[in-house]
């Protein structure tokens, strides 16, 4: 699966979301008509948070980020630096297209020549041929993961 995310919080945000379905190879949205949002460091208001949920009856799109592991887990130090990023963000969309192929889907609200990039940047259909290279040799991979085991069996990390 594959989430590009155009814009922050701005309202003409953009959310494209690739992977395959029955219906459609990807997911586009335009737009931000609500959203809930819990900042880094904060704790999540989970009563709030199935509030919003359950009020939006409609699409919603987002993330839900590693630091909100520490709303649900606690520990008594820790060793990491937060994420500069929002804990959580969901939003619902004002516009949403299912894209297949060539023909794009208007499921709500309208399309705009504006998002005609979109479908440029990621061709559908295209991840033949897609040769991956990885960054790290085997060996060094190798010698990072022993690292990390060790940084995990001492208790200076949990994951």
């Amino acid at each position: 699966m594959r989430l590009l995310l155009c814009l922050l919080m701005k309202p003409e945000s953009v959310f494209y979301v690739r992977f395959p379905r029955e219906d459609c190879e990807a997911l586009l949205t335009e737009g931000i008509e609500d959203y809930f949002v819990v900042d880094t460091g904060a704790t999540v208001d989970w009563e709030a948070l199935n509030t919003w949920l359950t009020a939006q009856r409609d699409w919603v799109f987002g993330w839900v980020g590693y630091d909100v592991r520490r709303s649900v887990e606690r520990f008594a130090t820790e060793h990491i630096t937060p994420s500069t990023f929002p804990q959580l963000l969901l939003v619902r969309p004002k516009n949403l297209f299912k894209l297949k192929g060539d023909s794009i889907e208007v499921v709500k609200g309208e399309w705009s020549s504006e998002l005609d990039c979109w479908l440029d940047m990621a061709p559908l259909g295209a991840s033949d041929g897609i040769e991956l290279k990885p960054l790290v040799t085997r060996e060094d991979y190798d010698q990072q993961f022993a690292s990390l085991m060790h940084e995990i069996a001492v208790g200076n990390v949990y994951e």
